[in-house]
């Protein structure tokens, strides 16, 4: 079973890119684990990461998947604790930990220019981040690229569907 983790800004394309990488036959046996949730304070970013850590680790126990497809897991928390709660977990030894483990196989990075966001952004709003803070979360999701191991990331800036098709071959 290969774990695969995406990240990206929200308005990057994540859900979208797994639906597509979904209609490929090499990934029918599949399983997606969508976390939306945004911890209000320290206590509860502990918790949480601890708990991406057990899913992460017994998820491989519970289901019996080709693939596990986690739309947003723990590297999110380094962008939205700075973001939201002017708390930087970027040094904390047991995210760094987590960053650097064997128990999951690829993060792939969605980062699309600025400017897509913000018009995506012009279209659906956010419920998480107002406008003027789209530049600071994309420049923090940028920051991201130098904590992921080169040999486990993918960075994407477009998700056309050629792109879609070769990605799918290097999973």
């Amino acid at each position: 079973m290969k774990k695969i983790i995406l990240e990206g800004p929200d308005l990057a394309g994540k859900t979208t890119l797994i639906n597509e990488l979904l209609k490929i036959k090499k990934f029918n046996n599949s399983l997606v684990i969508k976390n939306n949730f945004i911890p209000k304070n320290y206590e509860e970013h502990t918790k949480l990461v601890d708990k991406y850590f057990d899913l992460l680790v017994f998820s491989s126990k519970l289901f019996s998947y080709d693939y596990i497809f986690f739309d947003r897991l723990f590297l999110s928390e380094v962008v939205y604790g700075k973001l939201l709660r002017n708390y930087d977990c970027s040094k904390e030894e047991k995210l760094l930990n987590l960053i650097k483990s064997d128990i999951y196989e690829k993060i792939i990075l969605l980062l699309p220019p600025l400017e897509t966001l913000e018009n995506r952004w012009n279209i659906r709003g956010d419920s998480r981040i107002n406008k003027n803070q789209l530049k600071e979360m994309y420049n923090l999701y940028k920051e991201l690229k130098t904590f992921i191991p080169k040999e486990k990331l993918i960075l994407l800036e477009d998700t056309n569907e050629y792109l879609i098709r070769a990605l799918g071959n290097d999973l």
